[in-house]
């Protein structure tokens, strides 16, 4: 408008907020430790583990966490040749500290997905990202394609933790979010449901998510036979189109998977622990970006296995070939 000044200064004015306890960054030996003040991570700077552990309050909550990638020789059309699968894991090349507080961190990490035969290749780029105060870690992953599009097809692309696992069956929970908020929740060993009813307390406590009370206090039928409740250990999410989402569940590997649900769009959203604790992780644009899928597996042991996946081996192989041969043009005039 009129007599509106054609040019703007910014200028600082007062001092900048520093947050109550500032996020440090510390070398030890050959890792990296940083601490937000609510937990506290390690950084390999060598090896498979990006993230060697994640501890809060003096308990490690997540251990090893790495890259993974399953690689299949051909397409998932059938072709009448064998289809061999080939199992990747990440192996770091070089460790940079990019910003280093007081309210944020942020580190890259570099290498290639490495098999069992030693080929070392899909060149990776992870930024993790930290903040003063917070229990949050934000990833973010960037790989390249530099295989051959006739014999490389990627079949799964993905995060993969531990989870120590310390609270008793009853006590282990497993959540799924959907896109709408809706809440996918049960226990590793379910007491509800059962021919025999363990009592209105102990049933509300496990649908909330909260700590049973000592089994003496349940009903005795119940109590003394939890061994014949079966637990189940292994739970799988998968989202093949954008449509779609499936989730799954089996005792045990050799037992066969059960369906326990489904809908359109999942959030992509996930725990896995106990009362007493656990890691709920995500991955951004879950239903937009399919195929996807989570998987948790040996919740029912000491430790279980989360894996992310931003390519779902529920599905086809990623293909990378062309869609055409050429059509009979070789020369830019031919395109012409």
């Amino acid at each position: 408008r009129t007599g509106a000044p054609s040019r703007f200064t910014l200028t600082q004015s007062g001092s900048d907020a520093a947050p109550d306890a500032p996020l440090t960054v510390k070398a030890d030996g050959d890792d990296f430790v940083l601490n937000t003040g609510v937990i506290e991570c390690r950084l390999a700077q060598s090896g498979v583990a990006l993230i060697p552990s994640i501890a809060r309050d003096g308990r490690t909550l997540f251990t090893s966490g790495r890259l993974v990638c399953l690689n299949q020789n051909q397409p998932s059309e059938p072709s009448g040749e064998p289809t061999l699968v080939e199992s990747f894991e990440s192996r770091i090349e070089s460790v940079t500290v990019e910003q280093d507080g007081p309210v944020r961190a942020v580190v890259r990490i570099e290498g290639k997905h490495v098999g069992p035969e030693g080929r070392a290749w899909l060149p990776f780029v992870v930024r993790l990202y930290f903040y003063a105060g917070s229990a949050n870690v934000r990833m973010m992953h960037t790989f390249i394609f530099d295989g051959d599009e006739y014999q490389d097809f990627i079949r799964g692309l993905g995060v993969r933790f531990d989870v120590p696992m310390q609270d008793e069956l009853y006590d282990r929970h497993v959540r799924f979010v959907s896109a709408d908020g809706g809440l996918w929740a049960e226990a590793v060993r379910p007491v509800t449901g059962q021919r025999r009813d363990p009592g209105e307390q102990v049933r509300k406590l496990q649908v909330e998510g909260k700590a049973l009370p000592p089994t003496s206090a349940w009903d005795q039928r119940v109590a003394t036979r939890l061994e014949l409740i079966p637990s189940w250990g292994d739970y799988t999410l998968s989202q093949l189109t954008s449509d779609g989402y499936r989730i799954e569940k089996r005792t045990q590997p050799g037992h066969g998977w059960i369906g326990s649900a489904g809908g359109t769009r999942a959030a992509g959203v996930a725990y896995v622990g106990g009362v007493s604790g656990g890691v709920a992780f995500g991955l951004r644009d879950f239903w937009q970006s399919h195929p996807s899928q989570i998987d948790l597996r040996n919740a029912a042991t000491d430790k279980a296995e989360a894996t992310l996946w931003l390519w779902a081996p529920e599905a086809k192989a990623m293909d990378l070939r062309f869609y055409h041969d050429g059509m009979g043009m070789e020369t830019h005039e031919q395109e012409l």
